[in-house]
């Protein structure tokens, strides 16, 4: 039996924790450079100085404005990818600056 009376599994525990401690936004920013790491490959990560996750859009900072625009005319299957790995539609813009 739980401290109180109540046993819960653990991820249940810690899901309702980090919700209540406002952490599902970075901790969802965190995966969002490990993904990002994986899924764009060592070239283009070198060339992004910065990754953010504001609500649903990223903001994606690069070096290189021939980078930007190669990106620009892959942002539908960037944006697709990224949301397979997230499990959900949980990014719905892509914005590089």
């Amino acid at each position: 039996m739980g401290i109180r009376g109540k046993e819960q599994p653990l991820g249940q525990v810690l899901n309702e924790l980090i919700d209540a401690y406002k952490l599902r936004g970075k901790l969802d920013e965190v995966e969002l450079h490990r993904y990002w790491q994986q899924l764009m490959g060592p070239q283009i990560n070198a060339g992004t100085e910065a990754l953010y996750l504001q609500g649903e859009k990223v903001l994606i900072r690069l070096s290189n404005p021939m980078l930007r625009n190669e990106l620009q005319l892959g942002k539908t299957k960037i944006l697709e990818k990224l949301n397979e790995q997230f499990g959900k539609d949980r990014i719905k813009d892509l914005i590089f600056i």
